[in-house]
């Protein structure tokens, strides 16, 4: 049976008529039967799909999604001595920059070896578990709040390192492995859970935010149950990125049924102030651009992503180079675009 569907012709952020971006589009990830297409908004840029599944569809986008599944434990890792130095320098960095406590006791040695290990931008970034914004500081037994949570691998680590967490999905699997694993998880959407004001210190959304049907209630939602000065992390695809730019509507980033918003750099922070809160940081990254453009190719070529194993061509290591160097200089054209946003102390939006 194929999904129900509905017209948007409005922007969603402005309200203006938008126009046709991309028609005729399939999905070429998990072999949701239909045909679909992209709107653009001529006046802020703002992208969605039109037409889209209606809200009790949209859950049939889902039903082979890769959050299902329990993370991947790995292998037992053999070399004790290696692991227990590189946790060793990660707590180093984690108390010195992002104020997280002590295990042992606070030494003035492990400060210092922690703030100089910590201006070096991959170090710091491995010692965050490459979560950037979404990895916040300490707060002092912190409530966070993850929202489309998945499998709660997230949201394992956070407890681990002492925040009091919660997840929302409306993926009933993807909560049924979350459960599994003893994490409080609610299934349905952000609305639909009613959180009192002012719940959390914390709430993420790791592409998210590009799977509702309607961002700017989400994000006013977010706001009322932030406490004040608390803070939200946002990471979504980017239009602008090299990536959408050289394949358009075969750019791994659409993905349409399931993305039904789509922003840029200037979208998105728009979006966030138009809910109220102040943009702290916004930036773009290229870590996924070597697997971003091995799955456009595929989708060019064959009409579907096609599994390429582990190793990738020269074509997208060239690529993903390509992109680093344009983000380092300045140009918004990362894969992904990263903001960190934080509600005032004081009034409302």
């Amino acid at each position: 049976m194929s999904l129900r569907m509905e017209e948007v012709p409005d922007c969603l952020l402005c309200g203006t008529r938008g126009t046709s971006l991309y028609e005729g589009l399939r999905d070429r990830l998990y072999g949701v039967p239909g045909t679909f297409g992209f709107w653009h908004c001529p006046d802020c840029g703002f992208i969605w799909l039109n037409p889209r599944p209606i809200r009790e569809d949209i859950p049939r986008c889902y039903e082979n999604y890769y959050t299902h599944q329990a993370p991947e434990t790995g292998s037992p890792d053999r070399s004790g001595k290696l692991r227990k130095f590189r946790d060793h320098l990660r707590q180093s960095i984690l108390e010195a920059c992002y104020g997280y406590p002590p295990e042992d006791g606070r030494r003035l040695l492990r400060l210092v070896a922690g703030k100089a290990l910590g201006v070096i931008p991959p170090l710091r970034a491995r010692a965050a578990y490459g979560l950037e914004v979404l990895f916040p500081s300490w707060h002092g037994q912190g409530r966070l709040l993850d929202v489309g949570c998945g499998n709660g691998s997230y949201l394992s680590v956070m407890r681990t390192l002492g925040w009091d967490v919660t997840g929302v999905d409306v993926d009933e699997r993807a909560v049924a492995v979350c459960r599994a694993r003893g994490l409080p998880v609610f299934q349905g959407t952000l609305e639909e859970a009613g959180f009192p004001d002012g719940s959390f210190d914390v709430i993420t959304m790791n592409h998210v935010i590009e799977h509702v049907p309607d961002p700017l209630a989400l994000l006013r939602e977010c706001y009322r149950i932030l406490s004040p000065r608390g803070c939200l992390g946002i990471v979504t695809p980017n239009v602008r990125s090299l990536g959408h730019r050289l394949f358009r509507g075969n750019w791994r980033g659409l993905e349409p049924p399931r993305h039904l918003c789509l922003f840029s750099p200037v979208t998105l922070r728009n979006s966030v102030q138009l809910a109220g809160f102040r943009v702290i940081r916004s930036y773009t990254r290229s870590s996924i651009a070597m697997g971003i453009y091995e799955c456009s190719r595929q989708i060019r070529l064959h009409g579907k992503a096609v599994p390429q194993g582990k190793r990738l061509g020269l074509g997208a290591r060239a690529f993903a180079w390509l992109e680093k160097a344009l983000v380092a200089v300045g140009q918004d054209v990362g894969e992904e675009v990263c903001l960190l946003a934080q509600k005032p102390s004081e009034g409302r939006p």
